[in-house]
């Protein structure tokens, strides 16, 4: 259990700043004055709180995300840096606006998805993405980071723009070995 006080008086409707649109259940937290707070062996509040540079007082934080970068990061026994993780609906729209990449549906609305960097290869990171964290999630490849997200479904490794072939092909490999993808 992540020990935060609940937020239940943010906008969180249909539409409104922080709207979960996959309806994942994961409570939004009232993170302020908490930051720097622990959460599992290897991240902080700030870790997950937070999309590059831009923190957000209220977030969603999905413990099964945070459980399974720990057991990621124990694993391979590589640091993991959380680059961007928790981001509202608001801000989340006010992305797709500009016209960058933002899933309608992102599922760093709902706390269950973090874009993180380390040094390990990739074929390494998705066995042990898949064997620590099970089949149902989700693997993006790009080139200078890695997607995490925990989904209802099986869903294939996917690249980002100038993602190498190879990398993307090898996350695929993993999946279909591991979890018959």
């Amino acid at each position: 259990m992540i020990p935060l006080p609940l937020a239940p008086d943010a906008p969180q409707a249909p539409g409104q700043p922080y709207y979960d649109p996959n309806a994942t259940g994961v409570p939004l937290f009232d993170t302020r004055g908490e930051g720097g707070r622990q959460l599992g062996r290897y991240f902080s509040i700030d870790d997950f709180a937070r999309t590059g540079a831009k923190h957000f007082r209220f977030a969603r934080i999905d413990e099964r995300l945070v459980q399974c970068l720990d057991r990621v990061r124990e694993s391979t026994g590589d640091a993991i840096d959380v680059l961007s993780a928790y981001r509202s609906f608001e801000y989340n729209e006010s992305i797709r606006r500009r016209g960058e990449s933002a899933a309608s549906r992102s599922f760093h609305t709902s706390g269950s998805a973090a874009d993180v960097r380390t040094a390990t290869p990739v074929q390494q990171f998705a066995v042990a993405v898949y064997l620590e964290c099970g089949c149902f999630t989700g693997l993006g490849i790009a080139p200078t980071f890695y997607h995490v997200d925990i989904r209802p479904s099986l869903v294939p490794p996917w690249g980002y723009s100038r993602t190498n072939s190879g990398r993307l092909a090898a996350a695929r490999n993993v999946q279909r070995r591991m979890c018959g993808g």
